[in-house]
């Protein structure tokens, strides 16, 4: 597993399914508790959430998990 390529999709998908939802990342950064430019590494890969904020970005987002970790390869 490339650590790098794994993040950088995640981010990916964390920005498409918000961007989705329509909701800016300081509206996501003020649900978790978190400063936009929290937000903004998830979203380029450059922090790897836990497994438990991916749970809850999920559910702010209203998507399934499924699709947070979509083409991730393991």
């Amino acid at each position: 597993m490339d650590k790098e390529k794994t993040l950088m999709q995640l981010g990916k998908n964390l920005k498409e399914s918000r961007i989705k939802a329509g909701k800016t990342q300081e509206q996501l950064a003020e649900f978790l508790d978190f400063d936009r430019a929290h937000i903004s590494r998830l979203e380029t890969g450059k922090r790897n959430p836990s497994f438990f904020t991916l749970c809850k970005i999920a559910e702010y987002l209203k998507v399934k998990l499924e699709e947070v970790i979509k083409g991730i390869k393991l």
